[in-house]
């Protein structure tokens, strides 16, 4: 027999002598020592086994800057009340970022409404000529401004138009096609939001 079993046999008949309670207290003793130990060393063996933190795995690329375009157009006025037969002035507005040349297209119901007549305001030098400007549901305006003042953009009306109402109701709308409608700069087209206008004809 080793030493060693010998040595665990003595402390078992040692164990035995104990009473119910002493037996009991140490016997919880050496299962907290344990539990105790196995925490301690899962604890340090972790501790060796962790990746060391370099900056150059962990951190994240530095954003990119990203210039967003948005260009404003909107209709003045945006709401009205509208007699039939009667002839009002509207526009069509630019603001946020004014750019170099447009291309507006206003869709309506032509049984309600008619637009016509469309002029050139003060934010653009230039009309350029459509022959689709009487195309019915439809008005189409280009403008721009000219080659030698394109450093000198500006807000303000784009264009002016007429509207005569034709038949009563509750809501007609003039809206901008995002087809036919185009703000650009530098290539690019920076239209960002468009508000139309909500008109009601009465008799």
């Amino acid at each position: 027999m080793s030493k060693i079993q010998t040595s665990l046999k003595k402390d078992l008949v040692e164990l035995q002598k104990l009473d119910s309670n002493r037996r009991f207290l140490l016997i919880a003793l050496l299962i907290t020592i344990f539990i105790i130990s196995f925490l301690v060393g899962g604890y340090f063996f972790k501790k060796t086994n962790t990746t060391p933190f370099t900056p150059e795995e962990t951190s994240q690329p530095a954003p990119t800057t990203k210039k967003i375009y948005n260009t404003t157009l909107n209709i003045s006025p945006a709401t009205d009340t509208l007699t039939v037969g009667e002839k009002k002035t509207a526009s069509v507005n630019i603001s946020e970022m004014p750019v170099t040349a447009v291309d507006i297209g206003l869709t309506y119901d032509p049984a309600v409404i008619t637009l016509s007549n469309p002029q050139l305001g003060s934010a653009f030098d230039t009309v350029i000529k459509d022959k689709r400007t009487t195309e019915p549901g439809v008005l189409f305006f280009h403008a721009a401004v000219k080659p030698d003042n394109k450093d000198n953009l500006r807000e303000g009306a784009v264009f002016t138009f007429d509207i005569v109402a034709k038949k009563e109701v509750t809501k007609t709308l003039i809206s901008f096609d995002p087809l036919e409608t185009y703000t650009g700069l530098n290539g690019k087209n920076t239209v960002g939001t468009t508000l139309g206008a909500n008109y009601k004809i009465v008799k």
